[in-house]
């Protein structure tokens, strides 16, 4: 089952889970509030951060509807 680290990224706050093949939710998505401001550095970390709070993925997604300041 190829899996994937689903990343969604708000100006209230970014989520992650881990879908499978399907899109279907294998894990409890996580929640954190968006960072204000929110340099480049601490984004990548707060991504990584999440990241290493769910089970190894094969793959990533990260979804940006909009500008994050």
């Amino acid at each position: 089952m190829v899996t994937t680290l689903a990343i969604d990224c708000g100006g209230g706050g970014i989520k992650a889970s881990v879908l499978d093949e399907a899109g279907t939710m294998r894990t409890r998505p996580l929640r954190v509030p968006t960072p204000y401001p929110l340099p480049t550095s601490l984004f990548v970390k707060t991504l990584l951060d999440l990241g290493a709070q769910l089970p190894p993925a094969d793959r990533v997604t990260v979804g940006l509807p909009g500008m994050l300041r």
